[in-house]
């Protein structure tokens, strides 16, 4: 059972007013009851991060009233910023990589900004009038049931939905399967219309962004019917029938609730949108989503955003052929322009008759005019545009303003486009209209040119960055050759700092042994138990010597560094706290493409107990240099001083 305090009241060491105030519970605090009620008393624990947790007797009645109330559950469990955005870099690489071979494509900075409508980044409760969602994105309990019984949801289960940080993965489910699914709709929609396009060479159809933040703030069907609406020439349509098909129960509740797209003119008007409408408004607030999400990347994980050097001589053929098009006057000359795009289908592997749609072709044809070594780098099937999504090294925000010229741009399909988009080179955004963006590549109007296009059709901006390739491969370098003992100082003092290096220890209780004794334990029961731990109103998963979140443990497993069946003991454990260290860049940091100082604030962004180095932003917020990264939250502060902290840090170099 869960208690409220409606006023301050004193915690007492027994249940008397006799027994010693041993600490305050705050009005609005929610505590755990730990113990049966002796005459009018609640023995609680505080759910709060402070360690340990306040733990005494409270008295439920007073003669001045009551001082307590009985509440159905804890309060939501909160998440970092920093946190929320690493899992969604991070679930952006894991689902892209379990999805290889397909054309679909999830982007980080789409989560981020879905999170950003749907919650503003907060771990609420039910606010949609349409389902039982809840939760940063608002999941209904039927998508979540979906995507726990998907091989992507394995060892997820029925309460992890109220987990924000949980819920990041159940969103990327989410946002791949909309996409499959309405492409799936618009195939069948072009098989009963005889169009062979979508399951051909150019196919099949890629949904953008707005369509799949259609599908997720509304519904899958309701977003497909919007997307076939405006593929039959029906933008002018008004969306209340379809919004009364889809959902004829809460309609005028769901009218309210998201009347700044349903609405006309962004809710002041009383009807409502028509389908180019409601198109355009979910374009608007897409695009400024996805600025704020690309601001809290560039301000929290600056780590996380591409290295956009390098130079692009594709670009300089693509330019050079744009140039012939318009010197020539290749575009009006039926046999010339036959036989230039024959060069471009050709290089791409396909016959020169029929002419397919070939702004694939063209991007294939400028590509190993460049030279290697990226001729080497052309994606499979490179005339279906939708392929290029995952060209090159590194995936830019789609949010972001700097983008160097040439890089590969992957856009949905528009009237005329093939059905799985359209692909060309980043000229330009347009410092008068930054929702426009500027396209060099083939196929556009039926020939080599220049063209905007609406910055909310990118599905994808994709750079080759040779720094990154040097970076990993001489960090890679770096710590095949490392000698792992090297971190003992380092991992003693964050075991230190963590948990007093007790391997079995977890929140709330540091010098546990046995109860449970986790040495002894699989990672997989260690998981489980994380999960009951928390479900039962705790307030953090953290156990271990280096106090491994259960959202961290999982991310290692399912990164292959331990199995579920591996015993969680204290080799197993060590090996762990190693891994992500490493990840936060060791590699790097040998190479000399990582300072000591930079690396030290990736592992202060891992454990709170380290202090920053030097001052850096988080948030909103500026950490100073000796303070936990997480200092504001008025729960974590760091625990060593910069100057032993940084003593440890070096000496994994010595």
């Amino acid at each position: 059972m869960f208690f409220e305090a409606l006023h301050l009241v004193n915690m007492r060491d027994a249940p008397s007013l006799t027994g010693t105030a041993i600490g305050e519970m705050l009005a609005g605090e929610v505590g755990r009851e730990i113990a049966d009620a002796q005459n009018g008393w609640r023995r609680l624990e505080i759910l709060t991060n402070f360690f340990p947790p306040r733990t005494g007797w409270v008295l439920m009645q007073s003669e001045t009233g009551t001082l307590l109330r009985e509440v159905q559950a804890p309060p939501r469990q909160d998440f970092t910023l920093w946190s929320f955005l690493k899992a969604a870099v991070e679930s952006e690489i894991r689902f892209n990589e379990a999805n290889v071979g397909s054309n679909f494509f999830i982007v980080a900075d789409f989560l981020i900004a879905w999170a950003d409508i749907a919650s503003k980044l907060k771990n609420i409760g039910q606010k949609d009038p349409r389902s039982d969602g809840t939760g940063p994105f608002q999941i209904s309990s039927d998508d979540w049931a979906a995507f726990c019984a998907s091989s992507l949801g394995r060892d997820f289960v029925t309460e992890d939905r109220d987990d924000g940080l949980a819920q990041m993965s159940g969103a990327a489910f989410l946002a791949l399967e909309a996409i499959k699914r309405i492409s799936d709709a618009v195939a069948n929609h072009d098989d009963q219309q005889g169009d062979p396009e979508t399951s051909g060479d150019t196919g099949p159809y890629i949904p953008s962004y707005v369509d799949i933040l259609l599908a997720v703030l509304f519904s899958v069907p309701f977003a497909i019917d919007i997307r076939l609406a405006k593929l039959d020439n029906e933008g002018g349509s008004s969306i209340e029938p379809l919004l009364a098909e889809h959902f004829p129960n809460v309609l005028a509740r769901l009218a309210v609730y998201r009347q700044d797209l349903l609405k006309t003119a962004g809710g002041s008007g009383n009807a409502f949108e028509t389908v180019d409408g409601l198109l355009l408004a979910a374009e608007k607030m897409l695009a400024a989503s996805l600025t704020r999400a690309f601001k809290l990347i560039s301000e929290n994980i600056p780590e996380d955003l591409p290295k956009t050097d390098g130079t692009a001589p594709w670009h300089s053929v693509a330019t050079a052929e744009d140039a012939d098009w318009t010197n020539s006057r290749i575009a009006n000359d039926q046999q010339a322009m036959k036989k230039r795009i024959g060069l471009y289908l050709t290089a791409t592997g396909l016959s020169a008759s029929p002419i397919l749609p070939w702004c694939g072709a063209f991007a294939t044809f400028c590509m190993k005019g460049g030279g290697e070594p990226f001729s080497e780098t052309v994606v499979r099937k490179p005339a279906r545009a939708a392929n290029w999504a995952s060209w090159g090294n590194m995936s830019i925000p789609l949010g972001q303003r700097e983008v160097p010229p040439g890089a590969v741009v992957v856009l949905a399909p528009e009237k005329g486009s093939a059905r799985s988009g359209h692909v060309g080179f980043f000229e330009r955004y347009f410092e008068a209209d930054p929702t426009v963006v500027e396209i060099l590549g083939g196929n556009q109007g039926g020939k080599v040119t220049r063209t905007k296009f609406a910055r909310s059709k990118i599905v994808a901006i994709r750079w080759l960055s040779p720094v990154a390739v040097r970076e990993t491969f001489e960090a890679d370098e770096s710590l095949s050759s490392y000698d792992p003992q090297r971190l003992l100082p380092l991992l003693d003092l964050i075991g230190l700092l963590e948990s007093g290096n007790n391997y079995n220890a977890f929140f709330g209780n540091s010098r546990n042994s046995d109860s449970p004794k986790f040495v002894t334990m699989t990672v997989a029961d260690v998981i489980e138990w994380q999960r009951r731990f928390v479900a039962d109103g705790r307030p953090s998963s953290a156990v271990g010597r280096f106090q491994f979140l259960r959202k961290t443990l999982k991310g290692l497993r399912d990164d292959g560094l331990i199995k579920s069946s591996a015993v969680f003991n204290q080799t197993a454990q060590d090996n762990l706290g190693a891994a992500l260290i490493k990840r936060r860049g060791l590699g790097r940091l040998l190479a000399g493409s990582l300072s000591a100082e930079d690396f030290a604030v990736n592992l202060a962004k891992e454990w709170a107990a380290l202090p920053v180095p030097k001052d850096v932003r988080n948030g909103s917020r500026m950490v100073r240099a000796g303070e936990s990264y997480y200092a504001g939250d008025n729960n974590n502060r760091a625990l060593v001083s910069v100057a032993g902290f940084m003593h440890a840090v070096r000496s994994i170099l010595d």
